[in-house]
């Protein structure tokens, strides 16, 4: 009988793989991100609820409209907007920032938009063929407004239109700071009945203190300095000036408080200044655009 053969061991070979952590991705960075935007938010309202209500009419006043920089887009045109943007942007980079985020409401200065191409097209904006003689300096605003828009006929007596030429003025003069402003009411003899001219002085005053109030009633700034005067003239010697005016002139203050830098509109339109031919073409392009607005819609 064969041997039985004896039972050879078995073997067994275990490979243990030892595998190392892998790279787990990034996603615990993003779920870190919106828990932490959430802290903020969260605190925020906190913040918010124990605010008075003032404070949180302004933030909701700062959410609720567009910003300076769309209304600029609105009613400049977007190829002065971004000119004006272009050069702050380059000179006063922080004040460029911050006039994105500025709500609609707040009014700016004048001397703060820095060009006069954007000056002349905002009070053409807000004045159109009204405003003549238009003159913009490096630090001063000139324009006058006939009297015959503001006034009724030979009397001191508001026109029908006074109260919503005012408020378009209001908008040129409300963001005024550290400004020096200027009005002069001046009537034309000429132009009036000699039966009249005894009275000619009253009127004239009489104008002056209303458009005066006017002015001083809109100033958001205590900065600014107010004066007038009224004046009779027996001849207009100038014939591209309104038989009977009030001139409104601006000009930045030489004396500043320490720290402050005086404004000065950069760009020569017209020479020295702007003169009225270079402002009728921006009322023409403003009224171009506007009818064409008009026809699309």
């Amino acid at each position: 009988m064969a041997e039985k053969k004896e039972k050879q061991p078995i073997i067994v070979v275990k490979k243990i793989t030892i595998n190392k952590g892998g790279h787990h991705g990034g996603s615990w960075k993003v779920a870190f991100a919106d828990f932490m935007t959430a802290m903020m938010c969260f605190f925020l309202v906190m913040w918010l609820v124990v605010q008075p209500e003032e404070v949180k009419k302004q933030v909701a006043s700062h959410f609720s409209g567009p910003t300076v920089i769309e209304q600029q887009l609105s009613a400049y045109g977007a190829e002065i907007t971004l000119e004006k943007l272009f050069l702050d942007l380059i000179n006063e980079p922080l004040k460029a920032f911050q006039a994105f985020v500025q709500p609609a409401d707040l009014t700016p200065d004048l001397f703060s938009l820095g060009t006069k191409k954007v000056v002349l097209f905002h009070i053409a904006h807000e004045l159109g063929d009204i405003a003549r003689n238009v003159e913009i300096n490096q630090d001063e605003i000139r324009f006058d407004i006939p009297e015959n828009y503001l006034f009724e006929k030979y009397s001191s007596k508001p026109a029908a239109q006074f109260v919503t030429i005012m408020e378009k003025v209001r908008l040129l003069t409300t963001g005024l700071e550290h400004a020096n402003v200027e009005l002069r009411s001046t009537v034309m003899a000429q132009g009036y009945p000699p039966e009249t001219h005894g009275e000619l002085s009253d009127i004239a005053n009489a104008r002056l203190d209303l458009v005066k109030n006017q002015v001083a009633s809109s100033f958001e700034n205590s900065t600014n300095n107010l004066r007038g005067d009224a004046q009779v003239s027996e001849r207009n010697w100038e014939p591209q000036t309104p038989a009977g005016y009030v001139r409104f002139h601006f000009k930045q203050k030489e004396a500043l408080p320490e720290g402050l830098k005086p404004r000065k509109l950069r760009g020569e339109l017209g020479g020295k200044g702007s003169d009225a031919s270079v402002y009728d073409e921006f009322v023409n392009r403003m009224s171009e655009s506007q009818r064409k607005k008009k026809r699309r819609n």
